[in-house]
């Protein structure tokens, strides 16, 4: 988890907890932080989605109109799949407000 820093195995365990001893005082119980199995997982044009609600509708049926709106989004501007590019790298952003706003949103 890039948030908080934890650290999982590859079987969903989990491993590793910054300040373990200091933030938690070695009260978290690691065996019930791992991490969940979804039930559904789509990948749509490059994007991954997925749920833990079993009776949730299969993700092209739950865009819906939205549908339209994502394409938008993540096609090339004549309509052809493959619009949008992965920027890797550091971005720095400076905000003049509450270091809160900026890391929560």
């Amino acid at each position: 988890c890039r948030y908080h820093g934890w650290g999982y195995a590859t079987d969903g365990r989990l491993v590793g907890v910054p300040y373990y001893k200091e933030a938690y005082r070695e009260a978290l119980d690691r065996s019930q932080w791992g991490l969940i199995e979804v039930a559904q997982l789509a990948n749509y044009k490059g994007t991954i989605w997925a749920t833990w609600d079993t009776t949730a509708p299969p993700f092209i049926d739950y865009l819906g109109e939205m549908r339209l709106y994502l394409d938008t989004l993540l096609d090339c501007r004549d309509g052809r799949e493959g619009g949008s590019e992965v920027i890797g790298g550091v971005q720095k952003w400076f905000m003049p407000c509450n270091w809160k706003s900026a890391a929560e949103h």
